[in-house]
């Protein structure tokens, strides 16, 4: 699978770290790190669409340009990053052996 991670740690001030491999993720658990009082926020990211998926959006953006209203669409640079990122949940409750099978 191509998922990647970012965690934000604890004794940092929340610093976001990464991207993280599931593989990487799931050897620290292992070892004892990102679990019980070390746990951790955690989310997945997605890696940027290849070429082929390029040309697509590139239509669908101008599309919804057409499409969209006189506002400027500033905003949608910002919603399509958002989108490739997953909602942070706590590390010790993501299951990294389940994505290493997709």
């Amino acid at each position: 699978s191509n998922i990647q991670w970012e965690y934000q740690g604890n004794q940092d001030g929340g610093q976001i770290h990464g991207p993280y491999t599931t593989q990487q993720m799931q050897g620290w658990i292992q070892l004892g790190y990102f679990v019980g009082a070390q746990a951790v926020k955690v989310r997945s990211v997605q890696p940027p669409s290849d070429s082929g998926d390029k040309k697509k959006s590139m239509t669908d953006d101008l599309l919804s340009d057409l499409m969209d209203d006189d506002d400027d669409g500033g905003d949608d640079k910002r919603q399509e990053e958002e989108q490739q990122r997953g909602e942070w949940k706590m590390s010790d409750e993501v299951d990294f052996g389940k994505y290493l099978l997709l």
